[in-house]
């Protein structure tokens, strides 16, 4: 919200904005950086583990590994092996596969 409070100030600036309109933006502004600090500071001061990036993540994932593989799938990335399946296709199937792309 900040950094998007930050460019309508910036954008109010070049146009020429009337002046009660840049006071208001400044306000927004201003409270809210000064609430992302507070919270910032109280959770430094109370519970740094939580301002850890990706904490929680890591540890539903630990939890739960099938959530994450899942998610890799979803996410477009490979599919996770199962207990049966090979690393690699055989060559039979190989050659199948060349024989259907495009030249």
């Amino acid at each position: 919200m900040t950094t998007v409070l930050v460019w309508a100030m910036v954008v109010a600036l070049i146009v020429r904005v009337p002046a009660w309109a840049s006071v208001f933006l400044a306000v927004l502004t201003g409270s809210s950086f000064l609430a992302f600090l507070v919270g910032y500071v109280y959770l430094f001061a109370r519970d740094r583990e939580s301002l850890r990036t990706g904490r929680a993540r890591r540890a539903a994932l630990a939890g739960n590994p099938e959530v994450g593989a899942r998610g890799a799938v979803a996410a477009g990335g490979p599919a996770p092996l199962g207990l049966r399946e090979s690393a690699m296709s055989s060559v039979p199937e190989a050659g199948r596969v060349a024989e259907r792309r495009p030249r």
